[in-house]
């Protein structure tokens, strides 16, 4: 990902995305639910690639559009830890 994206916060705030930041909630999401720490390293990197894809022309997305994907991408490695990804993003 050679540009930029800007993401879009709930209450409009801008910020720049973060993939260490993304790979990180994945991979706890993934030890949440007892996945081992190597096995939620390759699922975060598998997410991360699959989101690349998606990402590739955009150049800003908001926290809806971002997690709805990461859900949707994480649920075909670990339902569980998908399910965990999104009810923990619901309450922060």
């Amino acid at each position: 990902m050679n540009q930029e994206i800007i993401v879009y916060k709930k209450d409009q705030r801008k910020q720049t995305f973060d993939s260490k930041k993304l790979k990180t909630s994945i991979e706890k999401s993934c030890l949440a639910v007892g996945d081992k720490e190597n096995q939620a390293q390759l699922f975060a990197e598998k997410v991360y690639q699959q989101l690349l894809a998606w990402l590739e022309n955009k150049n800003e997305i908001t926290t809806e559009d971002l997690r709805l994907h990461v859900s949707q991408f994480l649920n075909q490695y670990n339902p569980k830890a998908s399910q965990f990804y999104q009810d923990f993003k619901e309450i922060i």
